[in-house]
């Protein structure tokens, strides 16, 4: 009887063992998607805030400071989620705005570069190129 019992007791904590192995994985599932949440909604927060300051010649620091968080955060974020840092990324940004412009309005590419932000059209014209692998004035000519 006391085999029994025995072996009882051990069936018994194996089933609590189970039942807390499967509420440490369930509370683990729902604490990555919260934490997938989070990274989620502050990517799209300094998404936001770049697109919002597309004008602007930015620096980390004042991205960081602007939105409240530090350098590192940023960065690191960045970087998980689209494989490239913050500054590229907005220099991405602004060149798809960049893009837009150019199909949409009339103003010209020194008027663009203003904008958005460029030191001159010079640096405006060399971004566009290493990004699109064509010149402003070749991409305008192309969507023709």
């Amino acid at each position: 009887q006391m085999c029994k019992e025995t072996e009882l007791l051990l069936i018994e904590i194996l089933r609590q063992s189970e039942e807390n192995f499967e509420n440490s994985y369930s509370e683990l599932i729902r604490e990555t998607l919260i934490m997938q949440n989070i990274t989620a909604t502050f990517l799209e927060q300094i998404v936001n805030y770049l697109e919002a300051h597309i004008s602007e010649s930015l620096t980390l620091e004042q991205i960081s400071a602007d939105n409240f968080t530090n350098i590192s955060k940023i960065q690191r974020v960045f970087r998980e989620c689209s494989n490239e840092g913050v500054i590229s990324f907005f220099q991405k940004m602004k060149i798809e705005k960049a893009k837009t412009l150019i199909r949409e309005t009339p103003m010209n590419f020194t008027e663009i570069s203003e904008f958005l932000g460029f030191s001159s059209v010079h640096h405006f014209s060399k971004k566009f190129k290493q990004l699109v692998k064509m010149s402003p004035s070749a991409y305008q000519r192309f969507i023709k």
